[in-house]
């Protein structure tokens, strides 16, 4: 884990020295991605370096099955793990904008109730998540 970076209290982690003072009223958001897995899916540890500048938050929103998210500063470094349910936000700011990151693998049968009804009475976007799907949607400031 990593050693007195993060508060922990309930479900939420917060990083430690960590304030949204800087960018509340500055932030504007450029670019979006929309990553689509599937079980066996995975998203490799890597560090963002596509933003000139890494003053301003990445916004993150999850959406149908859970997942496990890593976060480390290094990759020597054991990574904090955190459980990402479907409707659980995340905001990487701060130093850890600049931290390694990934997905290993998406959690099988973690789709919250309200997606769980008979296939015919879903719409087609609805019956993927039923098959295992998982959308996670980011917002970032490049410049």
């Amino acid at each position: 884990m990593i050693e007195g970076e993060f508060e922990q209290e309930g479900d939420t982690y917060t990083q430690k020295d960590s304030s949204t003072d800087d960018w509340k009223t500055d932030y504007k958001p450029e670019a979006g991605v929309i990553n689509f897995y599937q079980y066996r899916d995975a998203l490799t540890a890597h560090i963002d370096h596509s933003e000139v500048s890494t003053d301003a938050p990445l916004v993150s929103l999850s959406v149908g099955q859970a997942c496990m998210f890593l976060i480390s500063p290094s990759r020597e470094e054991e990574p904090l793990a955190i459980k990402l349910e479907s409707g659980d936000g995340l905001i990487m700011s701060g130093p850890s904008r600049r931290y390694f990151h990934g997905v290993p693998r998406i959690i099988e049968h973690s789709l919250p109730a309200w997606l769980q009804q008979s296939p015919e009475l879903l719409p087609p976007w609805a019956q993927w998540f039923q098959k295992g799907g998982r959308i996670n949607l980011n917002v970032r400031q490049v410049f």
